[in-house]
């Protein structure tokens, strides 16, 4: 086997790819329009004879035992690899390129040079090619369709041409010659000059590079058309003028670093031996540039247009080091498309491409067009699309102030702006006639009152057994003072008493502050001192000696067993409201209740419903205060997002003390479904929680990212086939866990 290095081209996109499998998933390709009589026996030849001219494009790539990269072999001529003539169901222009594109590539045995035509009319025809990216850019299939004009022409004439193509693979051997010969050391010291490329912050919400396959697309917008006014502003070519926007525009939305660099695309042609040969030449070489809110845009176009040009004068004797990462951001300015003759017809390059990098946003200058070549499985469309309309608001507003400073560029445009004051602020929402949670809850208990509304591992109430729990305890509250805005302290753990509780001091127009008896002991005193509650609701060992001496305390010491009646005995001593307060055992029990009747307490919705305290990671925890309207809103909007069914179940294991257990609470009884309590501690303990999944048939759960792996690693996770729906956030959930989830739970509708 005779055999020769790669390119340095070759060898970067080889590195890049990291395989063969994907090194041929990178292509290149044309769409020329063929305009006059066709002759498609001469165009059939024609390619036959391109082919036996230039081994490029009979070369295969082989791998060799001890090399990290492979060789690339010419071979002898052989058959050309051509879909059918015409194509399988007559499809149009973008039906065929797919069809096209479509064939996987065999690197090591090839061929690989791809090409069919498609009849438009008798004297117009598409052609359209494709090949490995390790053998062309976007020069190169110009360069390539003028090769095959050329001997179209002979073709037809039946003159043989007279000229021998210089060889890719003696140019690939010439390039490694300019890196390795002593003569060329003064364009290896301008790269070892040249500041360490800076770490280019992310784009918010984008998804990291590793996490998944690389999904190209494009978009295509007309040319701002303030750009060439512009770029006459500055003295710079149009080109350049579009490059400032682009770095200017990243910089605001990365976060305003102080240096930034691009990979901006280079013809690798400065020779004129290259200039029309085929093959893959071009590189992306990085273009950094520091940059300050005070600085002009002027300046900065400016600084890229020496830039540039030093660069471009250097730009064969840049070796990147093996593992040298990739810049998320690319520009490339591409020329005209170029037009052959061969008699009487003519060859017209329409679009061609060549992907010689997995940038996250590639931006494209064409003559009176920009391309957004982008990485849609990190970039959304729609993000995308907004990328091109910001530079174009940013392209205008420097039009408009061609001394205008970074930080005072325009971003959003009227569109955007539409967007983000009227559409997204259009929150109008007819709210049910009733929009308090426990009225809302007794409503539903009105019509479902035999349906299961809560249960755990201990025992199950239903609607009715549930109100008249919640409803005989507000009027045990109601002996303590409790009133609107009251605030009673709940020191519970996660229980069927615990709902009620909740239930009943809303019911009595109170506000709840919810103390986990897992906390510190020196936090609950820090929360009972700062938020100076009426009441301890309490039960058995749950710390009431952390309760000053003066708030009473009420300890329902029941069974979750017991009958929906038995609140148990209560004892109360102390101060409330600044008068003594005395509460006997006997009176506290002495109601048993017949039926769910609400309190009867008035409560508006702007009154106080509860009390969250942060966490304190800034220093001491602060109490956020929370009335009824705001819950109402949330647990009605969800309701309305995400509709529960009556036969769901939701598991509740966020403590209390969180916001996120606010809707695991109480969306599923305003809805008539049922509430499921998780074990006191389940909450750190996978393994219990998929038992009470199984257990308990769990639909709805809500997981936070770091919880999620070691439940999905958990024994019982097998007994988990009813979940249905799965909520996941407060942490960045990866794409690897989120198809590992669909993966272990066999269940992709969740």
């Amino acid at each position: 086997m005779e055999g020769f290095r790669l390119s340095p081209q070759q060898e970067r996109l080889w590195r890049l790819a990291g395989s063969a499998e994907a090194a041929a998933g990178y292509r290149a390709w044309c769409v020329a329009a063929v305009e006059g009589p066709l002759d498609r026996g001469a165009l059939e030849r024609a390619l036959e004879l391109a082919v036996e001219r230039n081994e490029l494009l009979r070369t295969s790539f082989r791998t060799v035992p001890g090399l990290a990269a492979p060789l690339q072999v010419p071979s002898p001529p052989g058959p050309l690899s051509r879909l059918p003539y015409p194509l399988p169901g007559r499809g149009g222009e973008e039906e065929a390129l797919s069809a096209l594109l479509a064939q996987p590539f065999d690197l090591a045995g090839g061929p690989l040079l791809r090409w069919s035509v498609l009849p438009l009319s008798p004297e117009r025809h598409l052609l359209l090619l494709a090949l490995p990216a390790l053998l062309a850019d976007t020069a190169g299939l110009d360069n390539l369709l003028g090769e095959i004009a050329r001997c179209y022409a002979a073709a037809v004439a039946g003159n043989p041409l007279q000229d021998e193509p210089v060889q890719y693979v003696d140019l690939s051997e010439w390039q490694h010659e300019l890196l390795e010969s002593e003569d060329t050391q003064a364009g290896r010291d301008f790269w070892r000059r040249q500041p360490e490329t800076p770490e280019t912050p992310e784009l918010p919400l984008v998804i990291p590079a590793s996490a998944g396959p690389w999904a190209p697309q494009s978009l295509r917008v007309p040319l701002p058309t303030d750009l060439p006014r512009l770029a006459e502003a500055w003295g710079v070519p149009v080109g350049q003028a579009l490059l400032a926007g682009w770095q200017a525009l990243l910089w605001h939305l990365v976060g305003r670093p102080e240096s930034l660099a691009l990979a901006v695309t280079f013809a690798g042609r400065k020779f004129e031996e290259l200039r029309e040969a085929p093959g893959l030449f071009a590189r992306d070489l990085p273009i950094q540039a520091r940059l300050e809110p005070g600085m002009l845009l002027r300046n900065l176009a400016g600084q890229l247009h020496r830039d540039l040009s030093d660069v471009a004068e250097w730009q064969e004797y840049f070796t990147p080091a093996v593992g040298a990462r990739d810049l998320p951001f690319a520009f490339e300015e591409r020329p005209p498309v170029r037009r052959y003759q061969a008699g009487l017809l003519a060859f017209t390059v329409l679009r061609r491409d060549a992907s010689h990098g997995r940038a996250l946003a590639r931006l494209i200058a064409e003559p009176g067009a920009v391309d957004l070549h982008y990485d849609s499985f990190r970039l959304p469309d729609a993000a995308a699309r907004l990328l091109v309309e910001r530079l174009a608001t940013l392209l205008t507003s420097a039009a408009n102030d061609p001394d205008a400073v970074l930080a005072d560029l325009e971003l959003v445009g009227p569109e955007e702006r539409r967007l983000l004051l009227e559409d997204w602020n259009d929150t109008r929402t007819a709210f049910p006639g009733e929009s308090l949670i426990h009225r809302l809850i007794e409503n539903q208990a009105a019509k479902t009152p035999e349906r299961i509304a809560v249960e755990s591992d201990s025992g199950r109430w239903t609607y009715a057994d549930l109100e008249a729990r919640a409803n005989d305890l507000a009027r045990r509250l109601s002996v303590f003072g409790i009133g609107p805005e009251a605030r009673v302290a709940v020191c519970l753990d996660r229980s069927l008493d615990m709902v009620a509780a909740l239930l009943a001091i809303w019911k009595t127009g109170g506000a709840y502050i919810p103390l986990d008896p897992a906390y510190p002991h020196e936090r609950l005193r820090l929360m009972l001192d700062d938020a100076h509650p009426a009441l301890l609701l309490t039960g058995p060992g749950a710390l009431p000696e952390l309760a000053p001496p003066s708030l009473p305390i009420l300890d329902l010491g029941s069974t979750e067993e017991a009958g929906p009646g038995a609140v148990g005995a209560a004892q109360a001593t102390g101060r409330a409201r600044g008068r003594e307060v005395e509460a006997h055992p006997k009176e506290l029990s002495r109601a048993e209740p017949t039926q769910a009747q609400p309190a009867g307490v008035p409560t508006s919705s702007d009154q106080l419903a509860y009390i969250l305290y942060t966490s304190g990671s800034t220093g001491r925890p602060k109490g956020v205060m929370v009335s009824h309207q705001a819950i109402a809103n949330r647990l009605l909007w969800m309701a309305a997002a995400f509709p529960l069914a009556e036969d769901d179940a939701v598991l509740q294991k966020t403590p209390f003390g969180f916001d996120a257990s606010i809707w695991e609470l109480f969306l599923p009884l305003l809805t008539g479904s049922r509430l499921v309590m998780a074990p006191p501690g389940a909450h750190r303990d996978p393994a219990a929680l998929t038992r009470s999944v199984a257990a308990h048939g769990i639909t709805v759960l809500q997981l936070v990212p770091s919880l999620l792996g070691p439940f999905l690693d958990a024994d019982g996770l097998s007994g988990c086939r009813s979940l249905r729906r799965l909520f996941c956030g407060g942490e960045l959930l990866s794409p690897a866990l989120r198809d590992l989830t669909f993966a272990r739970l066999a269940r992709p509708d969740i």
